[in-house]
């Protein structure tokens, strides 16, 4: 069963990722979580659920799952984000939640975060910041499942878990 997209959640990335940078924005996400040389089930479930999330339209979506990382710089598509913004901070923090989605942040993975943070004029420390901040709501949301195991439907947590 397909849920719609949590509204406030939509609102926020509209807020700070344009409807003329979407496409490119998902496209930079999946070739940094195809960085290692696969796309895990579980890293493509993750981009799944923010592009639901995102309210990203179904086009769109299908574009993004045909999209072959492998064949596409990062310089194609990242989108033209002013140098050390929001845009540029989210991408990031999206970029190192998805690829450590599977468990494994690989090296490649981060390489390629650290290409986008270069290009995007984000500093080393803000993204090693942002690992932490990743790492930090990861564990808060462990935490929370051992502690309060029935406390909401998974649908009402993860719609929670998002909120901000």
């Amino acid at each position: 069963m397909m849920l719609p997209s949590p509204p406030r959640q939509a609102e926020r990335y509209s807020a700070y990722v344009p409807p003329q940078h979407i496409l490119g924005y998902l496209k930079a996400l999946k070739i940094v979580i195809a960085a290692d040389g696969t796309v895990s089930d579980r890293e493509m479930q993750a981009l799944r659920v923010g592009m639901r999330y995102m309210g990203v339209p179904e086009a769109v979506r299908q574009q993004i799952e045909a999209f072959d990382p492998q064949e596409t710089r990062l310089l194609q598509v990242l989108p033209s984000f002013r140098l050390g913004g929001i845009e540029a901070r989210y991408l990031l923090r999206d970029a190192i939640e998805l690829a450590s989605s599977d468990g494994v942040y690989a090296q490649a993975e981060r390489n390629a975060v650290n290409r986008i943070a270069t290009i995007l004029g984000v500093s080393g420390e803000l993204v090693r910041t942002l690992e932490s901040l990743v790492e930090l709501e990861r564990a808060a949301r462990r935490l929370k499942k051992a502690l309060l195991p029935r406390s909401l439907p998974s649908v009402l947590t993860q719609d929670l878990d998002h909120v901000g």
